[in-house]
């Protein structure tokens, strides 16, 4: 105890368990909250941290489904490894929802034992369950004028039975469009500004990606052309890409993303193309067309802005095509 004591760890003047002899060298004991106390407390640490709403909706719908198999009154102290691994490798879920359950809980328990309202993780001792490997389903360059040829065709054919108003489909085309030739995302085109375009230094500046952080890629003719059809007029605070009667500088960026991704759905069921296709897999085309042309993993990486090569190789694994090309050379 003297040694406590000079180490600082004891001190009979002190208050509360540093001045307790026998339990001053004792871990405290977590906090005891109920599981829904724990996800709160949870949200509001991520929404602090700038997490988007629909990220933390996807913690909260899981965690809500967990709480009503084990109970939401139960104390997260309680929790153990068989419910944590019962709704994890629950076989009446497809495996990407198992992982998917697996990776979330895991997220929130590590946070709680970070933050001490818990003394250890019990999703630590649960075995991940085997993530399926699927691999991107890409826009391939002979798509991408079919979905635009599926926008304008219908465009004419409601503007002869007057069912729309000048321009009121077609601007989904130059939003396709730039999709394809940057890899940004639905979110970040609904958010893209002129003032975020140099056309002197060929850059565009995303201010919010999916990481929060600011960043610039580069804007490459094929994209520069696009911005003909961008709707007039263009203040600097302006957005690039617009409804005909949608704001020039207000807007709610998810709001844009969800009615892209509506229009980008409805082309596809009306051309030719007859694979299940969304608006993300115009970035997935961007990152293909790349492999297609032979540029290497970190080209890809770098262009898409990931974290890893990991994700990178998939489009790589997609495409083939410098491997088949070789292939046919040999043979």
């Amino acid at each position: 105890m003297e040694n406590a004591f000079v180490e600082g760890k004891f001190d009979p003047w002190a208050c509360g368990k540093r001045s307790d002899p026998f339990n001053y060298d004792q871990p405290e004991r977590p906090e005891e909250i109920s599981l829904q106390e724990a996800i709160e407390r949870f949200i509001a640490a991520k929404r602090n941290e700038g997490r988007s709403e629909r990220t933390l909706d996807t913690y909260r719908g899981i965690w809500r489904r967990f709480s009503e198999r084990v109970g939401s009154e139960t104390l997260l102290d309680d929790l153990g490894t068989s419910e944590i691994t019962a709704y994890c490798h629950d076989n009446s879920v497809s495996p990407a929802t198992q992982h998917k359950r697996w990776r979330h809980l895991q997220s929130v328990l590590n946070w709680a034992k970070e933050n001490s309202l818990l003394t250890s993780s019990p999703a630590e001792d649960v075995t991940p369950p085997k993530k399926q490997d699927k691999l991107p389903t890409p826009v391939r360059k002979d798509d991408l004028p079919l979905l635009c040829k599926a926008v304008a065709d219908g465009y004419r054919e409601k503007r002869r039975e007057g069912y729309c108003r000048p321009g009121e489909l077609i601007w989904a085309i130059p939003v396709f469009r730039w999709a394809f030739y940057t890899g940004m995302r639905a979110s970040e085109i609904g958010r893209l500004k002129w003032e975020h375009i140099d056309r002197k230094r060929g850059l565009i500046r995303i201010e919010k990606q999916k990481n929060r952080k600011a960043q610039t890629i580069p804007l490459i003719d094929k994209a520069c052309s696009v911005l003909r059809h961008a709707p007039e007029p263009r203040p600097s605070d302006g957005y690039v890409f617009r409804t005909p009667n949608g704001p020039i500088r207000d807007r709610n960026p998810k709001s844009f993303a969800e009615t892209a991704s509506r229009r980008f759905c409805k082309a596809r069921r009306r051309s030719e193309i007859d694979r299940d296709l969304t608006f993300h897999d115009l970035r997935a085309g961007f990152a293909t067309a790349l492999a297609d042309a032979g540029k290497s993993a970190h080209v890809i990486k770098d262009a898409m802005r990931h974290a890893d090569l990991k994700m990178a190789l998939r489009y790589v694994n997609v495409s083939n095509s410098r491997l088949r090309s070789e292939l046919e050379d040999t043979f």
